[in-house]
């Protein structure tokens, strides 16, 4: 597959159509160079910073993403500047699930595979912000575009169900999404103690209520068993068009414009392949697919951000745009060493064993312990498998605080009252009024309990008894970060500001999150599966001490958003709705980062809707 990538020379000083910078987040750049390139009278160019990783078996195996995940082989490893909101320090933030991978396929080729979609409440919320056309319905039959549904075995081995609507599902997409075939073992107990708690099994998650708990879908072939993500998807099979250019290795400097009366229009882009500097050419468009954090690093670059921070770095200045880089969202996770939530499981009788200890033949498995090869044989031959058992990451549970929380009415009023009173600007105001609505409904989930049959970022602390990791993640954030270059130089890094916690309500959501999961745990019939509680453990009960533990233990939830926002430009748009940069003739973003709120779920089935949906908006552009 290498022989049909291009070469430098089909690039350089050539011209197409259509020139996608996929520097960071290509899992978006990938199904837009796809998808536009099925017109043959349309060529284009497609750009990937990092390299082509094709046929990498740490990429097709489903259960190597907790290691690519912390290799810098695929993953950038930004850090933040420092958060005072974490005692001051800086933070790991591998830019997201869609936005961290270094490679073709950005993060499609490291995430965790789960496949979720939105809350059908949280995309109206992004329409009624001044978006017209991007509700739940438009939204929804792009992603259903992008999937091709393979329904379960019938015959099921767990008690950790597989729970679909075939109506909610696409059939014939590029993206095949299945259910994982085995489980840890205490999937289902953990789903009764949910519910003992009043949080429910629900039938699907990819019919815009995610509200409840489930068993996810995954981006993985039931046939081959493989990784399949934006590049063998969508790339693979057309890498043969005469019109599409595919070069890895190309890290985008800038891009270089011109001015047409008042717009600024595109006319080429300049990047950077082995160690020499290029440029090719647009006729037509450049589209920016360079995610939350890259994107509007290669704008401000190009000269397209805000004056006051362009012109004491030396860049001049093309087009005064202040939004550039403001109104960032991230995903908060609460995580002990980066691993969140840690329980001891003692042995108990179940059919499927994942993450515990064998006692007698009774007890749970964890990968950790599959990396004993005569146990995993074992196992395999037990069980009369054809293949290995695979442990999948597809244990989710969206909770609104409602369902958590005591104080939840009291936390909500005193957000009301902060916003009322405050001196916002005006589309930061008409957001936060929309997090708010969204923040009092009963039917919509505010955090997420991921329930991880791994030691997730690290091999276990004994590799021969189980553990189990719960990660607590804040859905959606109050506080708002920004993402701006701090030098000309493009192999500079920008400064990556979240802000974490700086809005008081974030932080008592995670605690109260943090508390609700605790109680969860002690809730029989998984009370009895848990040994010992290693974090936040016994020494963490009081107020103080909760809040204390989850300052220390927070990082990035990998999912960052909003820095290239889709709203009007008189409220800190960057995008209209039809993802064009005010300002400019012919520059597109398409990627996480136009959502101007960010969603509760894990964002690799948004990133192939909004792809998808971009790609028939500029389709009609050009009929």
């Amino acid at each position: 597959m290498e022989q049909k990538l291009a070469r430098i020379a089909d690039v350089s000083e050539k011209e197409f159509d259509f020139i996608v910078i996929g520097a960071l987040h290509i899992t978006a750049g990938c199904v837009v160079a796809a998808r536009l390139s099925e017109n043959p009278n349309m060529s284009v160019a497609l750009l990937e910073a990092g390299p082509a990783h094709l046929d990498d078996p740490m990429i097709s195996d489903p259960t190597q993403w907790p290691k690519t995940l912390i290799d810098p082989e695929y993953n950038w490893g930004y850090l933040t500047t420092p958060q005072p909101g974490l005692h001051g320090e800086p933070t790991m933030f591998p830019r997201h699930v869609i936005s961290s991978g270094r490679g073709l396929g950005g993060t499609s080729q490291i995430n965790g595979l789960a496949w979720n979609l939105p809350q059908r409440e949280e995309i109206d919320a992004v329409c009624e912000l001044g978006n017209e056309g991007w509700n739940w319905e438009s939204f929804h039959k792009y992603a259903k575009k992008a999937q091709r549904f393979c329904p379960p075995d019938p015959n099921e081995r767990s008690e950790f169900k597989n729970l679909y609507k075939s109506d909610a599902v696409g059939h014939d997409g590029p993206i095949p999404l299945s259910f994982g075939r085995d489980s840890c073992g205490a999937d289902a107990a953990w789903q009764r103690s949910l519910a003992e708690n009043g949080v429910d099994t629900i039938s699907t998650a990819l019919d815009g209520n995610v509200t409840g708990t489930w068993k996810s879908v995954s981006s993985v072939d039931p046939e081959s068993l493989e990784r399949v993500y934006a590049v063998n998807g969508y790339l693979y099979p057309v890498l043969d068009r005469p019109n599409l250019k595919v070069l890895p290795d190309a890290y985008v400097y800038k891009i270089i414009t011109s001015k047409h009366g008042d717009e600024v229009v595109a006319t080429a882009v300049e990047f950077e392949h082995g160690e020499q500097v290029h440029k090719v050419y647009a006729r037509k468009e450049v589209i920016v697919s360079a995610g939350a954090v890259k994107s509007p690093q290669v704008l401000e670059l190009s000269g397209i951000g805000d004056r006051n921070i362009l012109e004491p770095l030396g860049i001049p200045v093309q087009l005064d745009l202040p939004s550039v880089g403001t109104n960032v969202q991230e995903h908060i996770t609460m995580a002990n060493s980066l691993i969140s939530q840690l329980f001891t499981l003692c042995p108990f009788d179940a059919m499927l064993m994942f993450f515990a200890e064998m006692v007698e033949d009774r007890g749970l498995v964890t990968s950790d312990m599959l990396n004993n090869e005569e146990f995993a044989e074992k196992l395999r031959v037990e069980f009369g498998l054809k293949d290995p058992f695979r442990l999948i990451l597809d244990g989710l549970s969206y909770v609104p605080i409602q369902i958590a929380s005591e104080r939840a009415e009291q936390l909500a009023q005193k957000q009301r009252a902060k916003i009322a009173n405050g001196n916002y600007p005006p589309g930061l105001k008409a957001s936060y009024e929309k997090q708010l609505e969204l923040l009092a409904n009963p039917k919509v989930p505010d955090f997420e309990i991921m329930f991880l049959p791994y030691s997730i970022l690290g091999p276990a602390p004994e590799s021969d008894k189980p553990y189990l990791t719960l990660f607590l993640i804040v859905g959606r954030p109050f506080t708002r970060g920004t993402i701006h270059v701090q030098s000309a130089d493009p192999k500079a890094w920008p400064a990556i500001d979240p802000r974490y916690y700086e809005e008081d309500i974030d932080l008592d959501v995670m605690v109260d999150a943090t508390r609700f999961a605790r109680k969860v745990a002690q809730t029989e019939p998984f009370k009895s599966l848990v040994f010992e509680e290693q974090a936040p453990g016994p020494g963490v009960s009081t107020d103080e001490e909760m809040y204390a533990f989850v300052r220390k233990n927070t990082y990035s939830g990998f999912h960052t958003a909003g820095s290239m926002s889709m709203l009007p430009r008189d409220k800190g748009g960057v995008v209209d709705a039809r993802l064009k940069v005010y300002g400019t003739k012919n520059i597109r973003v398409v990627d996480l980062s136009i959502l101007p709120i960010e969603t509760v779920v894990h964002p690799q089935g948004t990133v192939y809707a909004i792809a998808e949906m971009a790609c028939d908006i500029i389709k009609r552009d050009y009929q």
